[in-house]
């Protein structure tokens, strides 16, 4: 079995037994280094179950394959990775959420980093509204704004 197919199975077996983690996989071919990016950083920094698997995990890369790297960082990390090979999200691994409250709605809406969620559907949404002209202006907005704060997150 090569590295990559070791580190795959390696990641579905982390994910089975915390199923609130998600594990992002890159790989440097030049330098032979593969990273692990552990989502949320709680379980990485403080569950001491995890911690374990993981020093067993690095312990037999490390024994199986000698001339390569493999390392292991949290979504905060100042070290940037290239971009996945493959990601898996345990089955209760959530995305962190944002809260938006905004005048126009009745009720809060809720901003998922990497799907846009709202409270209503569109029409709800949409029916209070003269025209759809105006309601796709709000959205364009919203949008906007969304595009904003995740750029403020990325500096």
């Amino acid at each position: 079995m090569n590295d990559r197919k070791f580190i795959i199975k390696k990641i579905r077996e982390l994910c089975q037994s915390f199923p609130e983690i998600k594990v992002s996989y890159s790989v440097d071919k030049f330098s032979r280094s593969n990273y692990l990016i552990v989502s949320p950083p709680s379980q990485y920094n403080s569950n001491n179950d995890y911690k374990e698997m993981e020093a067993k995990l690095i312990m037999e890369f490390i024994e199986l394959y000698p001339d390569d790297e493999i390392g292991f960082f949290d979504e905060n990390s100042k070290f940037e990775v290239p971009s996945p090979i493959f990601e898996l999200e345990g089955k209760h691994y959530v995305n962190p959420l944002v809260t938006i409250t905004s005048k126009t709605w009745e009720d809060d809406s809720f901003v998922n980093w990497t799907r846009i969620t709202m409270n209503k559907s569109v029409q709800e949404v949409v029916k209070s509204y003269y025209t759809m002209s105006e309601a796709l202006a709000l959205i364009n907005d919203w949008i906007k704004y969304i595009r904003e704060q995740v750029n403020k997150t990325k500096k």
